[in-house]
């Protein structure tokens, strides 16, 4: 998948889950309400977007050291390729990096970051999608930067993929003139993060989405509880 492909579904995954997601909440409140003795269609819904758009496991970006990047010896990898993360030796996460675009109020005028790193993430062999930002891209010229339309391809690449030998995944971004990103304060140790180095691990990538797998599972105990409690008697106007 293309990184034009992966910035559009990108934002119609964000569409969506900012639609379907409320929605479906206020669908399945409302057959509580209603004690709907079925409920198949927000119960279904809201299964659907648990195992999809709106679950929270993924592959996060953790900050490294300098020393940390390439602890355990690392060999260089096609950034832009898809990938794997293995657990127990067996591959579960597929990964690819993209860039988005962010929304400034100076546009741009005031020195932020235009782009940020994301990495799209999905357990094999194609289901729970989701997406991790890594870190914003070329607000100045300290900062890490990657555009994967300009940025050219093999070793030159400012976006580095580094494989560990236990298998671990490491990113390394370049500064625009292919430098390492300098220390962010000054005095600070050269072995101290400074951005662009991380490694990917599974983990929690979206607390929005256990609070959704939260209130799902609540809504759904609160409507098999008044399922079995016996409806209140009719009473007789006549």
């Amino acid at each position: 998948m293309s990184a034009d492909a992966l910035r559009l579904v990108d934002q119609v995954l964000g569409v969506a889950e900012l639609v379907l997601v409320p929605f479906s909440l206020v669908w399945l409140a409302a057959a509580v309400v209603q004690r709907d003795r079925r409920a198949t269609g927000p119960l279904a819904l809201a299964a659907v977007l648990a195992l999809t758009i709106a679950q929270p496991f993924g592959l996060k970006a953790v900050p490294l050291s300098s020393s940390g990047l390439v602890s355990g010896g690392v060999v260089r990898e096609d950034a832009t390729a898809v990938h794997s993360v293995k657990l127990l030796g067996v591959p579960v996460f597929g990964f690819k990096p993209y860039t988005r675009d962010l929304w400034n109020p100076n546009g741009g005028d005031g020195g932020e970051p235009p782009t940020a790193l994301k990495v799209r993430t999905w357990v094999w062999p194609g289901i729970l999608w989701s997406s991790t930002k890594v870190e914003e891209l070329c607000g100045n010229k300290l900062q890490p930067c990657w555009d994967p339309d300009d940025d050219p391809a093999g070793r030159r690449s400012r976006l580095q993929l580094l494989r560990s030998g236990d298998g671990d995944w490491r990113y390394l971004i370049l500064r625009a003139d292919g430098r390492r990103p300098e220390p962010v304060a000054a005095g600070e140790p050269l072995d101290r993060f400074n951005g662009g180095r991380y490694e990917l691990r599974p983990g929690v990538v979206s607390t929005a989405g256990l609070i959704y797998w939260g209130l799902v599972a609540a809504l759904a105990t609160a409507l098999l509880l008044r399922r079995r409690s016996p409806r209140p008697p009719v009473e007789s106007t006549g």
